[in-house]
């Protein structure tokens, strides 16, 4: 058994978030790496989640299939770079020029 402090990892399930000792199985624990603040790792947590849920649980994806994203400069989309290892094509949307020519917002 491991033991963390609060503030080192951040988990998925809502059920006893707020409790001060909690058991929880150590493979569903994301370490945050220092310097990361609460909120940054919380926002980062929830995008992953929301990118892995669009792209394995919403419909099945498959070799050569095609994603749209609307709104593609935003962190989801950032996050949902798993699109590349599974061979699949995206297409971005995005709002003004220079969404597009920011070559951090590229997929």
């Amino acid at each position: 058994m491991t033991l963390v402090k609060l503030g080192q990892v951040a988990y998925a399930d809502a059920f006893g978030a707020y409790t001060t000792v909690r058991l929880y199985p150590e493979d569903r624990l994301t370490l945050i790496p220092d310097g990361v603040t609460d909120d940054q790792a919380a926002s980062s947590l929830l995008k992953g989640l929301t990118a892995r849920y669009l792209l394995k649980e919403t419909v099945q994806l498959h070799e050569g299939d095609t994603v749209l994203y609307h709104a593609a400069a935003g962190g989801v989309v950032r996050s949902s770079h798993r699109g590349k290892i599974a061979w699949i094509h995206v297409i971005g949307t995005v709002s003004t020029a220079e969404k597009l020519r920011s070559p951090s917002k590229r997929l």
